[in-house]
């Protein structure tokens, strides 16, 4: 349940922000650019970058169930 209310939501921030990204820019590039330039999609690298900090985001959520999962047992949990 952690994985689907934190990963989720990461994965689609993050998609919706790359297709907001794009949608944007290619107005802004025309209105710009000389009329008889062509544009490009970024390099590998871009996308390289822009996975690895998702995975390193999806990492750090992994990172935190053992924790999770020690804190919120029956036996730790607290009925006062």
């Amino acid at each position: 349940m952690v994985l689907l209310e934190s990963a989720l939501p990461l994965v689609l921030a993050a998609t919706l922000a790359a297709v907001a990204g794009f949608g944007v820019a290619e107005p802004l590039i025309d209105a710009l650019a000389m009329k008889s330039a062509s544009t490009a999609m970024p390099g590998p690298v871009y996308f390289a970058s822009l996975g690895g900090g998702l995975a390193a985001s999806l990492l750090v959520i992994l990172t935190t169930l053992p924790l999770l999962r020690r804190m919120t047992t029956p036996d730790n949990a607290r009925f006062e």
